[in-house]
C-alpha cells in the first residue's frame, strides 16, 4: 500500500561507491561471532560460511574470470572498482556481436548521465546473452529480485543483435541478501524488535563511513512489519481485558447488591483469565490475529458461571454464610454444571478440525469454559464458605434502605415542624 519513493541519489557507477559496497560485504562476511549472534546470521550446513549473498562480488567475480575489465586496472589493488568508464569501452569492443561496432554504438548510445555500470550488470545478469536453453540465466534467477532497473525514454536502447535486451537501463535499487536464524511464526514481537534494533543499529553505523550516493540504505524485512503486528495486536488483546474487567466490576456488585460478594467473583474472574492466557504458550501458540480476537472475548465467556453462583448466593433467604452456600448450589449448581459440559461437548468435537481458525477456537472455548467452571465450583464456592458474608454484611440493599429510611423519617419530621409552626400561628391570630 502507498507510492514507492526512491531515491534519486543511489549511483552505483562511482567507483567509491563501487568500492564500499565491496567492502561492506567483505565486512559481513567476516564479522565476529558476538556481533552474528547478536543479527542472528545463519550459517550454512555444509561449507560453515555465512549465508550472505552479494550481487556485486559476484559480478566482479565474473568480469575477472572473463577478463571483460580494464586493462589498466593495477592489479596489486586489494579492492578494485567493478565496472569503469574503461570496463564498458572494452566490454563493448570485444562484443560486436551483441552491441554492434564500437563507434556505431556510442555515436547512437548517448545516455545524459553514465551508465557503464548498468551495462555491465545487464552483461552479468544475462550471462552474456549466450542462453537459448529458454530457462534464465543462474545470476538473473538468484539476484534478479534483488535488483531493480528502469527504462529511460531518452537513452534506453535496444541491443542490437539480441532482441528484446536493453542498454541505457537506470539502476533503482539493489539489494543484499543476508538469511538469518529467525523463525517468523514462532518469533516473539519482543525478541524480534530487539533484533530489528541491533540491525538498524549495524547498518547506522556501516553507512556513515559509505559515500553520498549509498548513505540513505536501509534494511527491511516482511517479518519486521509482522513483528509491529503483533505488538499491535497485543496491545488490543491487552486493552480489551482490561476494559472487560473494568466494566465487570462494577457489574458483578450490581448484578449481586454485595460488594464482598462481587470483589470475590471478580477476583475468580481474574484468575480464569490468567489461567486461559497461561495456555497459550503451553501449545505452543504466538500471539497472532485469531488469538488477539479470542483474547477480547475471554471476560465474558469466563463471567457467566461465577455470576450465577454469585447472584444465587447473594438473594438467598438464609442468613449464615454456609446456609447461603447450600442454597446456591441447590438453586443454579446443576444448571452450572449441565450448561458448561453443553458448551464443552459442543466444543470437542472442533477440536478434530483440520482448520486452524476452528481448532484454535475449539481449544480456547475448552479451556475457557473449563476453568471457568472449575473455578467457580473448587475456587469462588470454597472462598463463599469461608468468607462469605453473612445478614446484611456489605450490602448495597442494606445501605439503600437505611438512606431510604433515614430519609423517609427526615421528610416526617419536616412534615411534622410545618403543621406544629401552622398550629402556633393559628393561635397567635386569635
Amino acid at each position: 500500500m502507498g507510492r514507492s519513493v526512491r531515491n534519486e541519489r543511489f549511483d552505483l557507477n562511482s567507483p567509491n561507491a563501487q568500492i564500499a559496497l565491496m567492502n561492506f560485504c567483505t565486512k559481513i562476511r567476516n564479522l565476529p561471532q558476538s556481533t552474528v549472534d547478536r543479527l542472528h546470521i545463519r550459517r550454512s550446513w555444509m561449507t560453515g560460511e555465512l549465508e550472505i549473498y552479494c550481487f556485486i562480488d559476484q559480478m566482479q567475480h565474473y568480469f575477472e574470470s572473463k577478463n571483460d575489465i580494464d586493462p589498466d586496472r593495477p592489479r596489486s589493488t586489494l579492492v578494485r572498482p567493478t565496472f569503469t568508464k574503461k570496463s564498458e569501452d572494452k566490454l563493448i569492443s570485444d562484443h560486436p556481436n551483441i552491441y554492434g561496432p564500437r563507434e556505431e554504438f556510442f555515436r547512437q548510445y548517448q545516455p545524459t548521465r553514465p551508465t557503464y555500470f548498468e551495462t555491465g550488470l545487464n552483461f552479468w545478469l544475462f550471462d552474456g546473452y549466450n542462453f537459448n536453453t529458454g530457462m534464465p540465466p543462474s545470476n538473473l534467477q538468484q539476484y534478479g529480485p534483488l535488483i531493480g532497473q528502469l527504462k529511460n525514454k531518452s537513452f534506453t536502447k535496444q541491443i542490437k543483435f539480441r532482441p528484446g535486451f536493453y542498454t541505457g537501463t537506470h539502476l533503482k535499487y539493489a539489494a543484499i541478501l543476508v538469511n538469518t536464524t529467525m523463525k517468523s511464526p514462532t518469533l516473539g514481537y519482543t525478541k524480534g524488535l530487539e533484533i530489528r534494533d541491533e540491525w538498524e543499529q549495524f547498518l547506522n553505523t556501516q553507512l556513515k563511513s559509505m559515500p553520498e550516493e549509498l548513505q540513505n540504505g536501509f534494511q527491511t524485512t516482511f517479518v519486521w512489519n509482522w513483528l509491529k503486528v503483533k505488538l499491535t495486536l497485543a496491545d488490543s488483546a491487552i486493552r480489551g481485558i482490561l476494559i472487560g474487567l473494568m466494566v465487570a466490576f462494577p457489574v458483578l456488585i450490581i448484578a449481586t447488591m454485595n460488594i464482598f460478594v462481587g470483589f470475590f467473583a471478580f477476583v475468580s474472574l481474574c484468575c480464569v483469565i490468567v489461567c486461559v492466557v497461561a495456555v497459550m504458550p503451553m501449545v505452543g501458540w504466538r500471539l497472532g490475529v485469531l488469538e488477539s480476537l479470542n483474547l477480547v472475548l475471554v471476560v465474558g465467556l469466563s463471567v457467566d458461571y461465577i455470576v450465577h453462583l454469585a447472584e444465587a448466593y447473594s438473594r438467598s433467604t438464609y442468613r449464615s454464610r454456609m446456609g447461603r452456600v447450600r442454597n446456591m448450589l441447590t438453586e443454579v449448581g446443576v444448571s452450572v454444571i449441565s450448561g458448561a459440559f453443553t458448551t464443552l461437548g459442543a466444543s470437542a468435537f472442533m477440536l478434530l478440525a483440520q482448520i486452524v481458525f476452528f481448532n484454535q477456537f475449539a481449544v480456547f472455548i475448552f479451556s475457557t469454559i473449563g476453568f471457568s467452571l472449575l473455578y467457580a465450583l473448587a475456587f469462588f464456592t470454597p472462598l463463599m464458605s469461608i468468607w462469605g458474608p453473612q445478614n446484611d454484611f456489605g450490602s448495597i440493599k442494606f445501605v439503600l434502605q437505611h438512606c431510604k429510611a433515614r430519609k423517609a423519617k427526615e421528610q416526617r419530621s419536616s412534615l411534622d415542624s410545618g403543621a406544629f409552626n401552622k398550629d402556633d400561628t393559628n393561635i397567635a391570630e386569635v
